[in-house]
């Protein structure tokens, strides 16, 4: 049953679709006639009769409000409750009861009731309020999911541009680092004695049929032999150096392929739950982040277990892990320690639920973080660093939450122990 109520000035004004689900007909013409003292409001009600007849109405139509009288039947509103959980809308749920009963209301709430209205002091007054305050609540907790999709989706993109920023930062240094060496190997080229080569060798044409006597006799033919072993030896110290460079050269060039080819698979996940392998995500998250000589000074302790594929969301691992390392780095390049120690933790656990939680540690030897600076290390804003701009560990954090995870830290006088958990899904697992 279906009929409209309010005031036909409003009949042109958005209207609420209302489904009324309750048994008794008299406390549904009392519920009708209350709608019908409400000012400035269009309603079109929706009379479902039995607990069956309002199931059926939830499973195939959407309302903007739901009223759930308690008793129906061999039933209660919290079955109803319970099955309103699919809709895809975001509804105001009102309990009809005839008594308070505190932990009904309490079991309502869990389940998603805004409130509850009590029959005999029913009034249009009394549902007007009580449907204003429940609309409102609706319009701000809206409000609030909206400024928190705004916050992860800003968070996402600092996250990418906090990626893009150390990758073309790696990439830069590594550049300079060729430039240099191409610069070394030009100068040492250039300065080969290739001249005095060319003019001893022309000098011992010239005395071709007496070369013995001019070696010997000759004042300078007799300097030639040990300017050959001193030539000699040169060429070798100069050899030895260019090949060092070259292979410094193809070290870096190296780099930088792995570092391309790392982005490449990064910008190909697009930030989508996909099938991941976590100590490859790990890994590609130190090629990007580290450089040449980092691996020359840091010395890298992996402790990883072993375990399947997972769903996750890659691309969002990846920058959290990116930003870790990079602070980690950076810790420890400020602390005067002939033992800089990056320790990389990869742990899982079953959970009941069939989830997988994984947890993924970041540990430094720096010299920790101050413990006033602790409490106010996610905030936004908030850095150490003279040049930081105090997003990135928030942007962690913000993103590590999206995600059902969470995002902690530990330090004590030296070291820092960053720790990500977060839930997944092992492959074609389903619940």
């Amino acid at each position: 049953m279906a009929l409209a109520t309010g005031n036909e000035r409003t009949l042109t004004e958005q209207v609420i679709r209302v489904l009324i689900v309750e048994d008794d007909e008299k406390d549904f013409d009392l519920l009708r006639h209350a709608f019908g003292e409400i000012p400035g409001t269009c309603f079109a009600l929706q009379w479902a009769e039995t607990f069956e007849a309002g199931s059926n109405v939830i499973a195939s139509e959407s309302h903007d409000l739901y009223l759930f009288d308690y008793q129906l039947g061999t039933h209660t509103a919290l079955d109803l409750l319970k099955l309103s959980h699919p809709l895809r809308c975001d509804p105001v749920i009102i309990l009809l009861t005839g008594q308070e009963d505190r932990e009904v209301d309490l079991q309502a709430i869990r389940l998603g009731a805004s409130d509850y209205v009590l029959k005999p002091t029913l009034s249009g007054g009394s549902l007007d309020r009580t449907l204003r305050y429940a609309l409102e609540r609706k319009r701000l907790r809206q409000e609030r999911d909206d400024v928190t999709a705004q916050l992860v989706q800003t968070s996402r993109r600092v996250g990418m541009a906090d990626v893009a920023s150390s990758v073309l930062h790696n990439v830069g240094n590594v550049l300079n680092s060729i430039n240099i060496s191409a610069g070394v190997v030009g100068a040492t080229i250039r300065q080969l004695s290739l001249e005095n080569v060319t003019r001893t060798a022309f000098m011992l044409e010239e005395h071709g049929d007496d070369v013995g006597k001019f070696l010997t006799q000759d004042p300078k033919g007799k300097l030639i032999p040990q300017y050959l072993t001193d030539l000699g030896k040169q060429l070798i110290i100069e050899r030895t150096m260019l090949l060092n460079e070259v292979d410094h050269l193809t070290h870096n060039i190296e780099h930088i392929k792995q570092i391309i080819t790392a982005q490449q698979g990064l910008a190909r996940s697009g930030g989508m739950v996909e099938r991941t392998m976590v100590v490859e995500l790990v890994e590609q998250a130190v090629t990007l982040t580290f450089l040449p000589e980092d691996y020359e000074r840091i010395h890298v302790i992996r402790q990883y277990q072993e375990f399947p594929p997972l769903q996750m969301d890659r691309h969002q691992v990846l920058q959290i892990l990116i930003n870790l390392i990079r602070n980690a780095i950076d810790a420890m390049k400020t602390y005067v320690s002939n033992s800089l120690v990056l320790t990389l933790g990869l742990s899982f656990d079953e959970a009941e639920d069939k989830n997988t939680w994984v947890k993924i540690t970041i540990s430094d030897s720096g010299p920790g973080i101050a413990p006033e600076h602790l409490s106010r290390i996610f905030s936004q804003g908030f850095t150490t660093k003279k040049k930081g701009h105090g997003f990135g560990l928030h942007s962690a954090a913000v993103s590590a939450k999206s995600m059902d995870g969470s995002l902690t830290v530990a330090s004590e006088e030296t070291g820092t122990t960053f720790t990500l958990d977060l839930p997944s899904r092992r492959e074609g697992v389903f619940v």
